[in-house]
């Protein structure tokens, strides 16, 4: 990805839950992020809060979007930002967002 840096090069305490154990393999060779195949909700247990949510073209994919959102929004830090690449191709992008 020319121009871009990668997070933790960039002075960001990474933290990333992937179940894909090639992914995990990917982040950590490439970028030096080492990732967990940790469940959200035990995240979420511990209370962590997150600055950054990002779920690439995960959300169209899911069952019950609606709940993984609100448990998104559980997860970040007041103002923070959540990334969704791909939503805007299904119906589920153009409902009205509310905060759980």
């Amino acid at each position: 990805m020319t121009g871009h840096v990668p997070a933790p090069a960039a002075g960001f305490d990474v933290h990333g839950l992937e179940f894909s154990a090639a992914g995990r393999r990917y982040a950590r060779d490439r970028f030096g992020i080492d990732l967990s195949d940790e469940l959200l909700e035990r995240v979420s247990d511990r209370g962590a809060r997150f600055d950054v949510v990002c779920a690439f073209y995960l959300v169209e994919h899911l069952p019950d979007p609606r709940t993984f959102l609100r448990q998104e929004a559980l997860e970040t830090a007041s103002g923070a930002r959540l990334s969704l690449p791909g939503l805007t191709k299904t119906t589920f992008a153009y409902l009205p967002a509310t905060r759980a």
